[in-house]
């Protein structure tokens, strides 16, 4: 790796937890912001994460999909990933594939108490 590799490297990270501060302060759309410069410079499974969550904050459930889908995709046991995916995918009107994703994540992590308790509330909702 070269010296403006890295250079990039250090500028994405700092923009995502510039990002990820921005969220703790829950100001969602700064941090959108700060992420997606953060993925242009270096794409990380984690920004990508990042950014679905903030865009599920702010209602733009689309574009949760679009990021928390790239999260999954990338890498191994994105057991988070795909849990912010099946809220996303709830927000859009697909609760079949939002269970698919629930299930997934609970492959991954069968204690996972948060998709353990959306998936069971889907369950009820379809009896």
């Amino acid at each position: 790796m070269n010296e403006t590799d890295m250079d990039l490297q250090e500028q994405a990270h700092a923009l995502y937890q510039d990002g990820r501060s921005a969220m703790a302060e829950g100001e969602f759309k700064t941090a959108a912001q700060k992420l997606l410069k953060s993925a242009d410079l270096s794409p990380h499974f984690k920004t990508y994460e990042s950014l679905g969550e903030c865009y599920l904050f702010l209602g733009d459930f689309l574009q949760a999909v679009k990021y928390s889908a790239a999260a999954a995709g990338i890498g191994n046991n994105q057991f988070r990933a795909r849990f912010i995916l099946a809220k996303a995918l709830i927000g859009v009107g697909h609760e079949d594939w939002a269970l698919d994703k629930l299930n997934e994540a609970l492959q991954m992590r069968p204690d996972y108490k948060a998709a353990s308790d959306l998936r069971k509330e889907l369950l009820q909702d379809k009896s």
